[in-house]
């Protein structure tokens, strides 16, 4: 949840409109982090039916919201191993073997030249 957002404000930054979502309810200490740095919980996609959208923190299908097609998926922006999705035209894909999607998310900000506002830092 918490890279969603971070790659939303990335994402705005640079011009575009990307609203992060969750697939479920939140746990306990992502709720705890979203109150302490002030960002509301994004609200549950469990559908993907027409909607445009980037993966955050996977690339499997089974993780994905139900109705995803390959002409819905932008980017994918991942730290695990390269899951199953693919598309029909290139898409943005950053997949990096590191501990957290966040270290690939700050990666991303500072190839971009867009300063982490602090309490994006502190999620990630």
């Amino acid at each position: 949840v918490t890279a969603a957002i971070a790659y939303a404000e990335l994402m705005k930054a640079q011009g575009e409109d990307y609203i992060p979502v969750m697939q479920g309810k939140l746990n306990p200490e992502t709720e705890t982090v979203l109150k302490r740095f002030g960002f509301a919980a994004p609200e549950i996609m469990t559908d993907a039916a027409g909607k445009k959208v980037a993966l955050v923190d996977h690339s499997d299908l089974a993780q994905a919201p139900d109705n995803l097609t390959a002409n819905d998926v932008v980017a994918v922006v991942d730290h695990h191993k390269i899951g199953d999705v693919t598309t029909n035209q290139p898409i943005f894909f950053c997949n990096m073997p590191v501990g957290c999607t966040c270290t690939v998310l700050k990666v991303l900000y500072d190839l971009n030249g867009v300063a982490v506002a602090p309490k994006v830092a502190g999620l990630m």
